[in-house]
């Protein structure tokens, strides 16, 4: 979520890997890529995810939630969240 001075996670308070300056979010031509698009929750290499700035052990992040890529101009959210669940199911039964 977004209002006027920040961007965050509303449920649970996660990280999000975002600028705070306002003006990096968006681009002035509405047909130009805005950066806002590739913003999403901060996790570690298994994408378990982080709050004030700790790995949580038990929660993880797949598909549109996660940071890093613009689902609508790359055409690729479903394969994001088909792929990330799947490394993510990897993770949890390696452990």
């Amino acid at each position: 979520m977004a209002n006027p001075v920040s961007i965050y996670e509303p449920i649970f308070g996660l990280d999000v890997k975002a600028p705070t300056t306002r003006s990096e979010w968006y681009h002035k031509d509405i047909f130009k890529d805005h950066a806002y698009m590739r913003y999403g929750v901060t996790t570690d290499d298994e994408f378990r995810v982080m709050k004030d700035g700790r790995t949580l052990d038990n929660m993880y992040a797949v598909g549109a939630v996660l940071g890093g890529f613009n689902s609508m101009k790359e055409e690729s959210g479903a394969g994001v969240a088909l792929m990330t669940s799947m490394k993510v199911v990897d993770n949890i039964l390696a452990r």
